[in-house]
Order: C-alpha cells, then sequence, then structure tokens
C-alpha cells in the first residue's frame, strides 16, 4: 500500500520535482582560506656607500721604510632578492548546499531505481487496485530514469564540488628589500684617500748650528713626512726625511706615526741612531784632542759626547778629553789672555771722557779675570784693571764736580730771573698806579668844567659857593658821573 502510495505521489509531481533539482543544482563557490607566506633568499648583492668624512689608515714597516695607505670609509649593504611563496588551502563557501545536493541525488536515484524496478507492477486500468496508477508502465520507468539520471547530475555536482575544494593555491612573488648594512665605518675597497697628512713624533733634542747640545730641550718633536698620493699611498723612508739637527736619545729611537692627528704606528729608529753615531764618529779627531795645540782641539769630541753619551765609542771619547783637560786649560787661559792683553793700553791710558768708557775698553780684560780667577795672566790683568779704577774714579769725580757746577750755575741763573721777575711786576704796579692817577685827574677836570658850568648860570647868585659845593658832591668820588 505504501508502495503505491509512492508511486502516486511521485508520479504526479514527477514533473515538478525535476526542474527543482536542476535549479538547486550548480558548482558551489570555492574560496581561499588563511595564506601561509614562505621566504627564501634566491640572491644577496654587496655594495658599499662611501661617507662624506673619515679615512682608515694601514702602516706596512720594512725597517726606517714605510708605506702609508689611506681609504675612505664606507658603509657596506647587502641587497637581498627574496622569493616569497604564498600557500592557501581552497575551502568550500557553501558545503552545505552540497550536502543537501548529494543527498537529494541519492534520493533522486534510490526513488528512480524503485520506479525502474516497479514499473511492471503499474496498472493503469485497475483504478480500485492498489497499483494503479495512470501514467503506466512506460511513463514510470521514463520518470525512473529521469529520476537517476537527475540524482546522478547532483550527485555528481556534489563530488566535483568535494574536488575542487580540495588542494590548494600556490602564488610565488620575488623582490628586492631593502638595502641592510651591515658593516659600518670600514675600509672602503676601490676609494682611496688623498692628500693625508702623515707626520711622525719622535723625541729628540733639536741643535742649531754653532751651538753647543742643551739636553733640557729634550721633548717630541713633530717631524712632516708628506701626504699620500692620488692613490692614497706614501712610501717614504723615514732615515732620509729625518732632520739632521734632531739628535735622537738613545733609550727613546721609536717615531710613533701619525695621519691625520691618528696614530696608525710605530717606526723603530735603533738603526738610525746607530748609523749617525757611527758617522758621526767619522768625524772625531782622537789624535788632535790628545795632543791639543789649542783650546778647541777637543770641541769633536765633546759634541760628540754631548749626542752620543753612552756606549764604546764614547768611552774613547771620555778618556782623550780627560787627558787632555789640564793642557786645554792652559791653552784656554793663554787664548783669552791674548785677546784682553791687546786692550790693556786703551783700558789703561784710552782716551774717554767718561767712566761708561773706561768700562767698554776694559771689557775683555774683566771678562778675563772673571772667568780665569787663577789664571797665570791674573796678576796682569788686576794690575790693568786698577788702572783702569783710578782712571774711573779720577773721571767720576770731574764728571760730579762739572755736576756741581752746572747745578750751581742753574740756580744762580734762576734766582737772578726771579729777581728781575719781581722788578717788572714793581715797574708794572708803578706805571699802573701812575695811569690810574692820570685817569682820575682827567675825570676830575672834566667834572670841575660841568660844575663850572652848571654854576654860571644866572640862577646862581653866589657861583663860589656853587662851584664849590658841586665840586664837593660830583667830583670827590673815583668815578665821575657822565
Amino acid at each position: 500500500m505504501v508502495a503505491a502510495i509512492l508511486r502516486r505521489t511521485v508520479t504526479s509531481r514527477a514533473p515538478r520535482l525535476v526542474p527543482c533539482l536542476l535549479a538547486v543544482s550548480g558548482c558551489a563557490s570555492i574560496g581561499l582560506g588563511p595564506g601561509k607566506t614562505e621566504e627564501q633568499v634566491i640572491r644577496v648583492e654587496k655594495d658599499s656607500l662611501p661617507l662624506k668624512r673619515g679615512l682608515a689608515s694601514k702602516l706596512a714597516v720594512d725597517g726606517t721604510e714605510i708605506a702609508v695607505t689611506t681609504k675612505r670609509l664606507c658603509n657596506y649593504r647587502d641587497r637581498r632578492t627574496v622569493r616569497r611563496t604564498t600557500t592557501r588551502e581552497r575551502v568550500n563557501q557553501s558545503p552545505g548546499t552540497d550536502y543537501a545536493l548529494g543527498g537529494l541525488g541519492l534520493v533522486a536515484i534510490g526513488t528512480g531505481v524503485g520506479f525502474v524496478v516497479d514499473a511492471k507492477s503499474v496498472h493503469p486500468n485497475e483504478t480500485n487496485s492498489q497499483n494503479y496508477n495512470p501514467v503506466g508502465p512506460d511513463n514510470a520507468r521514463m520518470i525512473g530514469y529521469g529520476l537517476i539520471g537527475t540524482g546522478a547530475i547532483a550527485t555528481t555536482i556534489a563530488i566535483v564540488d568535494v574536488v575542487r575544494s580540495e588542494g590548494e593555491d600556490v602564488a610565488v612573488q620575488v623582490d628586492q628589500l631593502d638595502p641592510e648594512v651591515t658593516q659600518r665605518n670600514v675600509a672602503c675597497k676601490n676609494a682611496p684617500y688623498p692628500d693625508a697628512r702623515v707626520v711622525g713624533k719622535v723625541t729628540a733634542i733639536p741643535v742649531r748650528e754653532g751651538l753647543w747640545l742643551d739636553r733640557n730641550l729634550v721633548a717630541p718633536q713633530e717631524v712632516e713626512l708628506g701626504r699620500t698620493s692620488k692613490r692614497g699611498l706614501l712610501q717614504v723612508d723615514v732615515a732620509e726625511v729625518l732632520p739632521a739637527n734632531l739628535v735622537l736619545v738613545a733609550d727613546k729611537t721609536s717615531m710613533d706615526i701619525f695621519v691625520e692627528q691618528k696614530k696608525v704606528g710605530v717606526v723603530d729608529l735603533a738603526e738610525v741612531y746607530r748609523a749617525r753615531r757611527d758617522s758621526a764618529w767619522k768625524e772625531v779627531d782622537l789624535v788632535a784632542c790628545r795632543e791639543p795645540k789649542s783650546s778647541t782641539a777637543c770641541d769633536s769630541v765633546q759634541r760628540f759626547l754631548e749626542r752620543y753619551p753612552d756606549g764604546k765609542q764614547a768611552a774613547m771619547a771620555q778618556a782623550a778629553l780627560n787627558s787632555a783637560q789640564e793642557r786645554l786649560a792652559r791653552h784656554a787661559d793663554d787664548e783669552a789672555w791674548n785677546q784682553a792683553q791687546a786692550d790693556v793700553p786703551g783700558c789703561t791710558s784710552g782716551k774717554v771722557n767718561e767712566p761708561n768708557g773706561v768700562d767698554a775698553l776694559c771689557a775683555r780684560i774683566e771678562n778675563y779675570a772673571s772667568k780665569f780667577s787663577s789664571g797665570a795672566h791674573l796678576p796682569e790683568a788686576r794690575a790693568a784693571l786698577k788702572k783702569a779704577s783710578d782712571r774711573r774714579a779720577k773721571l767720576q769725580a770731574k764728571l760730579d764736580k762739572q755736576e756741581r757746577d752746572q747745578t750751581a750755575k742753574v740756580e744762580r741763573e734762576a734766582k737772578a730771573a726771579e729777581q728781575a721777575e719781581v722788578r717788572r711786576q714793581r715797574e708794572a704796579e708803578r706805571r699802573q698806579k701812575a695811569e690810574e692817577a692820570k685817569e682820575a685827574a682827567a675825570r676830575r677836570a672834566k667834572c670841575v668844567g660841568k660844575c663850572k658850568m652848571i654854576c654860571s648860570s644866572w640862577q646862581f647868585r653866589n657861583r663860589g659857593d656853587c662851584l664849590s659845593g658841586c665840586v664837593a658832591d660830583q667830583c670827590s668820588g673815583g668815578d665821575d658821573d657822565e
């Protein structure tokens, strides 16, 4: 009974069921899930960026020869090229639709199979039978096959969507990253630093030509070694550029090398010291010093000892100098007196007008007496200086007298000038008083004349009294009333 009812229901609604199944069928939307990205470095390119300031220096030393290399400072960078692989899993955006479609497809296939199998039991003419169906067996089979086909299509679509949602999408992109600094302030490979100033500093004593050595002047001395070329290179032999007037110190024979005020290394000058010492020894005259015939016979020995006081050669020089000291002193005494003796006549009787002149003429004799306090010619020097002292005293006394006379003369002249000034002032006062008296007399006479003119009028009967009264009243003062 149930099968018959189902056959009638499906048969009656089959024409509407097939379009509905086709309407809901179709491919589902397949999306992509979250991506997973992997990077792989496929290429690294290195480059350098020269800096505007700073340099890197390198010193190579071979004996006394040095080679200074200067290069600019650079920042080294890596430019990386990477391959980015992004993987995303495929995701069915509407899995419920596929589930429903698959389920309906299976139901349609099962129903269609039922229709085909049960088609022979359909009786379209037996209205009262439980197997009654007006479509008939052929139409039932067609409907069954239609349902089987529709179910197969729906199921296939669901299966296709499942297959489509499997797997993943892969996207590959090649990018070049921003440069990354890997090394800072290092020497550039192909960027020389030209015209860099290179100097050496060595502890030494500067000596001027003809002057004895002063060991109190020992101090670091700066020696210009040159400047680097356009290729950033300076090659120089320090022994050749070291000034000859710089005397090296035995225990400080190293030279510090500086490039643009930055120390880059040290050069040992012990070989230069020994070479200069040997060269100076060749100029020493030991024979002349051992048998001196003048006070300067051992000067070369003394200069050598001042510059190079240590070593076997210095011992030989010192021995020769010690053996000649007594004879050198005698020669020095004689030579000094021979020069001073020429000034004895001028010192004792030379024409001079003041004491300072005597001092100038006796200067070398004074120098001899002070320097050779036990010299062989000291009595002669003292005798000449005694006479010079007497001359100086007489000249000083004469100068003192002349000064006193001059002072007295100046005082007399000053007194006479003072007296003359007093007389001049008195005469001026006298003349002023006379002038004032004359002016007063003239004013009185004028005043009296006015009074006479006034009193001569007819209205005054007693003209004598008028005149005397007017004169007494108007002309007795210091000034006349105009």
